[in-house]
């Protein structure tokens, strides 16, 4: 996640209708991404956020606006990773 410059995701696996979304990402950086556990059997949609707008846009047009979703992502603490890194890194 680090390495994508990301510093939240969320779980996508099922639609605001529930069902199980398919996806094929496109790159190495494309933001979302498949992810099983080991010894585990289906694997799960995850989506990477770069900033908090982008999280919000994303949950509110996916999930609806008034959705869970949309509200975690309005009211995610700091607006990317520079901010998160800024706030909360520990300095040597």
């Amino acid at each position: 996640m680090l390495s994508a410059r990301g510093f939240a995701v969320a779980w996508i696996t099922l639609d605001r209708f529930g069902q199980r979304a398919s996806y094929e990402p496109t790159s190495p950086s494309d933001p979302v991404f498949h992810l099983r556990r080991v010894g585990g059997g289906a694997g799960h949609l995850w989506r990477l956020f770069r900033t908090r707008a982008e999280a919000a846009t994303y949950m509110g047009e996916a999930y609806g606006r008034d959705s869970e979703g949309a509200e975690w992502a309005r009211a995610l603490a700091v607006g990317d990773l520079e901010e998160l890194l800024k706030r909360y890194a520990e300095r040597a």
